[in-house]
């Protein structure tokens, strides 16, 4: 239950003026971009006193680097106390650790980064968040490495964007949202021609957040989590697959118990990995859980138990290469601790999947106790060269880990601006 999380933030209020829906049921629509993942804090319970005498801090929210390697990037928030300040992006050197551009995005909630395939540009989705209610998004592209402006894209009022995927030909991005329709809250996937910001298409009737949305590395497939709500409850996901350029459904597998919150395709297309939140009979959401499907079958394949029964797991990739899947988060028990897991995707002699590394990334900031606080957790990138994994705190600090030994090559600087 999320009452067992007492050391993340409030929940943003369910009665803003754009969703009249019930606690319970925006926790369900919700948890895989507001309640779990983001660790976001309520403005509505903030102190001003205790805000002005709070240090300012970062709490990096998503990390990605460009398909170069050369380049990373993160999306982060920037808090006082219990007080929203501002998005800012962040884009580094990888070889020098060194800062390059730091943009200060529309909105104060970071919700995801992205870079395009030919690495040129560089998308950003941010929410409007005032007293704890969110009051609409944006989504824009800027080039890469200069940070200038290049298109603002059609988002409607009230509409929340929480995710973005790009097609692997550069031409498409993809952004899973919720938008208000005729009183109700809905999930939808949008459509963007990313040479002139139009909306191509757009994929409705979903149920709660489709944020966690993938395309295959092959084009091939877009894939969309939605939910399954019966009353009041969210009861199970499920995951449909269109294919990309027909935008026809292809194939759909339900998966009880869960709320599905990311997705990640096999550099192979053939298998797809998902993060999920579990849900109890009482609609109750609850720990992380991290699995493996196939697309074709939609067949479970394997369940990556390791993670354990009381964590909440915030990223999942895949190597490039296909040989290591990594998910990163926070694990809870005695001491709440920042956690990376890897597992190698060869399998045994038993056709299991073994799980080879386990490491515990610290903060490196005074002003911040990531342990007894994670203040959002642990997100993670795997680099395009398949030996190291970038990490960001919710602590802001941002390291280079060696995928092998867990061992810190860089810390990069991350100053509060």
């Amino acid at each position: 239950m999320v009452s067992r999380f007492p050391r993340f933030h409030h929940v943003p209020s369910a009665q803003s003026s754009s969703f009249k829906i019930s606690r319970r049921r925006w926790l369900g629509l919700m948890v895989s971009a507001l309640a779990c993942s983001f660790g976001i804090q309520s403005q509505a319970h903030a102190q001003a006193a205790d805000d002005a005498n709070a240090p300012r801090l970062l709490q990096v929210n998503s990390i990605k680097f460009s398909p170069d390697g050369k380049l990373l990037v993160a999306g982060m928030n920037q808090i006082q106390g219990k007080k929203m300040l501002k998005r800012q992006m962040r884009l580094w050197d990888v070889a020098t650790g060194n800062a390059l551009q730091t943009v200060d995005g529309p909105n104060n909630m970071d919700m995801g980064v992205a870079f395009s395939p030919d690495g040129k540009l560089l998308a950003g989705v941010g929410i409007a968040a005032l007293d704890g209610n969110m009051t609409g998004s944006e989504v824009n592209l800027w080039s890469v490495p200069g940070g200038k402006p290049v298109r603002h894209l059609t988002v409607e009022p009230h509409e929340m964007v929480l995710g973005l995927a790009f097609a692997p030909d550069g031409k498409t991005l993809a952004g899973g949202s919720i938008v208000e329709k005729d009183g109700a809250a809905q999930g939808q996937v949008r459509l963007w021609i990313v040479g002139t910001g139009i909306v191509k298409k757009t994929i409705a009737g979903l149920q709660g957040s489709p944020g966690g949305l993938a395309y295959s590395p092959d084009g091939k497939w877009l894939a969309a989590p939605t939910q399954v709500v019966q009353g009041d409850k969210v009861t199970a996901s499920e995951v449909r697959l269109w294919n990309s350029d027909s935008g026809q459904l292809a194939h759909t597998f339900s998966i009880p118990g869960v709320v599905v919150e990311a997705l990640a395709f096999t550099p192979d297309a053939k298998a797809l990995a998902i993060k999920a939140a579990t849900v109890d009979a009482k609609g109750e959401v609850g720990y992380s859980t991290v699995k493996l499907w196939d697309v074709t079958t939609g067949k479970l394949q394997w369940n990556f138990d390791e993670v354990g029964v009381s964590s909440l797991v915030q990223s999942i990739a895949f190597s490039g290469d296909g040989k290591w899947f990594v998910a990163a988060g926070v694990s809870f028990g005695r001491n709440v601790r920042n956690r990376i897991w890897v597992w190698s995707m060869t399998p045994d002699a038993n056709g299991g999947l073994n799980l080879v590394n386990t490491w515990t990334p610290t903060s490196q900031n005074p002003d911040a106790d990531d342990l007894a606080n994670p203040s959002g957790g642990l997100v993670a990138a795997l680099a395009p060269d398949d030996k190291t994994v970038a990490v960001g705190l919710g602590t802001g600090d941002v390291q280079l880990i060696d995928l092998q030994t867990g061992q810190v090559l860089r810390t990069f600087t991350n100053p509060v601006e």
